[in-house]
C-alpha cells in the first residue's frame, strides 16, 4: 500500500524499513501500522512536503523524539513546519535532534552540560514561560515550541536569534527559526495529522481502481 500511494517511487523493502522504524519508536503494533501511512499520507497531500521526504528523514529522530515524550503526529507536524521553509528534510531532522538534545541539557558533543540548561531556564522565565509541567517534567518539545511560538513573533531580530542560539545551538539556529517562523503549519499539520484515519486506504484504492481500469482497457482491446 505505501509502495503504492508514495508520491515518489519507493520500494517494497523501503517502505517495510520506513514503517519498522516508526513502529519501534512510538510502540505501534504491526496490526495498526496504517496509522503511519495515514499519517504521512494525508500530511505531505495537504502541506507543501513529499511523504518520501518526510518519511526517509523520521528515522533520524523519531526514537529521541519519543523518549523525549512526543508522538508521531506531532513530529510530523514540526518536521513539516520547517521543511516548508528549508527545503531539506534530512537537515531539518539533524536540527530537531540537536534540539530535543539541548532541552535534556547536553551540549553539541553529547555530554551533560547544566550551564546550557540554567540559560534556557533563566530565558524562559524572563518570556513569562516555562520549559516544565506543573508535575515537575520537562514539556515535549511540540508543547514547549507551541507556548513559545506566540511570543517569538514578538521579539525583535536579535532576540529572536539569542532565542534560536540558546536552544538549538548556533548550528541549528537558523533551522529552529525556521519552525517558529512557520508555527501556524505545525499547528494545522498536527491537527491533520490526529484526523488522517482511512486516507491511505483510500488513495490505495483510487490507485487499484486505476490498475482495474486499465486492464479492462487493455482486455478489451485484445478481444476486439
Amino acid at each position: 500500500m505505501y509502495t503504492n500511494i508514495s508520491d515518489e517511487i519507493l520500494s517494497a523493502s523501503d517502505s517495510a524499513s520506513i514503517l519498522i522504524a516508526q513502529m519501534k519508536a512510538f510502540n505501534i503494533e504491526a496490526e495498526d501500522s496504517i496509522r503511519i501511512i495515514d499519517v504521512i499520507n494525508e500530511v505531505s497531500n495537504n502541506f507543501a512536503v513529499s511523504s518520501k521526504d518526510i518519511a526517509s528523514n523520521l528515522g533520524k529522530v523519531s526514537a529521541l523524539w519519543a523518549t523525549s515524550g512526543g508522538d508521531l503526529e506531532s513530529l510530523v507536524a514540526v518536521m513539516t513546519a520547517g521543511t516548508e521553509i528549508t527545503r531539506d528534510a534530512g537537515s531539518m531532522a539533524n536540527a530537531i535532534k540537536a534540539l530535543i538534545n539541548r532541552l535534556q541539557g547536553m551540549n553539541d558533543e553529547g555530554e551533560r552540560d547544566l550551564e546550557i540548561k540554567a540559560k534556557q531556564e533563566k530565558l524562559f522565565e524572563k518570556l513569562n514561560l516555562s520549559l516544565y509541567k506543573q508535575n515537575g517534567e520537562l514539556k515535549d518539545v511540540y508543547e514547549i515550541l507551541d507556548d513559545l511560538a506566540p511570543v517569538y513573533n514578538e521579539l525583535s531580530n536579535a532576540e529572536k536569534g539569542y532565542v534560536t542560539q540558546t536552544l538549538a545551538g548556533v548550528h541549528q539556529s537558523g533551522r529552529l527559526a525556521a519552525i517558529l517562523s512557520n508555527w501556524t503549519v505545525a499547528q494545522e499539520a498536527l491537527t491533520t495529522a490526529q484526523n488522517a484515519s482511512g486516507s491511505a486506504m483510500k488513495e490505495n484504492q483510487k490507485v487499484l481502481d486505476s490498475v482495474q481500469g486499465h486492464y479492462q482497457r487493455l482486455q478489451s482491446a485484445f478481444e476486439e
